[in-house]
């Protein structure tokens, strides 16, 4: 299978370049391109943040790279577009960049069209395939069913947000947990716990849609977070964006 690697650095001036038929700036924002792309601190969220999660930059730099991609007024793109896009944001967010002493390269375009095939096994598996610890493995799933009941039932964010961090909490100060598990399961739930947040913006009366969607966007993080913090959050904005796209 032929691998398609995406450089930021060599896709911003490319996608600087683009005609408006290719890419299209809000035209209501009178600042330059890299105003577009990149969301302010202060258009960021801060009730969703954790500082007791040592990996909480991942689901910070998720929301921020979604409301920089909702900026962009783009039509309705093929895969590799999408991801072309979303990388050129990367390369405007020095968080983001801070995280590798190198250019961030994205060679898993294989790996987000399988994430993206529906699969309603998807989290327990990836769950089964990337943690070692099994009780850890039970007590996320376990979370995820309690979030999923507290969801349907419409529960505030505060609810949702307790819940989350408890376990957190939990996670981080068990020293039975290795390193790589903790990495795993803390980055996923910053990304889940900053998309809760998101979505319990703009309520739907039917929740199915948006709890499919986190849970693909979890199954997509975990998938990263075994990787680098940065495939963790590019793999995730990918999974979200093309699914809302």
């Amino acid at each position: 299978m032929k691998i398609i690697k995406f450089s930021i650095l060599a896709l911003l001036p490319l996608l600087l370049s683009c005609s408006s038929s290719e890419i299209e700036l809000d035209s209501s924002n009178s600042g330059n391109v890299s105003d577009n792309l990149s969301a302010r601190f202060d258009d960021v969220d801060h009730s969703a943040y954790n500082s007791a999660n040592p990996f909480d930059i991942s689901g910070q730099l998720h929301s921020e790279f979604i409301l920089s991609y909702e900026k962009l007024n783009l039509t309705e793109q093929s895969l590799p577009s999408i991801v072309s896009s979303t990388l050129a944001l990367g390369m405007t967010n020095s968080r983001f960049n801070a995280l590798s002493s190198s250019a961030y390269t994205f060679n898993e375009l294989a790996l987000l069209e399988q994430i993206l095939t529906p699969n309603d096994s998807l989290v327990e598996i990836t769950l089964d395939r990337v943690v070692k610890n099994k009780k850890l493995e039970h007590s996320f799933l376990d979370l995820l069913y309690e979030l999923k009941q507290e969801f349907s039932n419409e529960e505030s964010y505060e609810s949702l947000y307790k819940k989350i961090i408890t376990y957190e909490s939990e996670i981080n100060l068990d020293s039975s947990l290795g390193n790589s598990d903790k990495t795993v399961v803390l980055t996923t739930t910053s990304v889940l716990r900053h998309q809760l947040r998101r979505i319990k913006k703009r309520p739907k009366k039917n929740t199915d849609p948006d709890w499919d969607l986190m849970i693909t966007t979890m199954g997509a993080t975990l998938e990263g977070s075994t990787r680098s913090v940065q495939d963790a959050i590019i793999l995730s904005l990918l999974t979200e964006i093309s699914l809302t796209n």
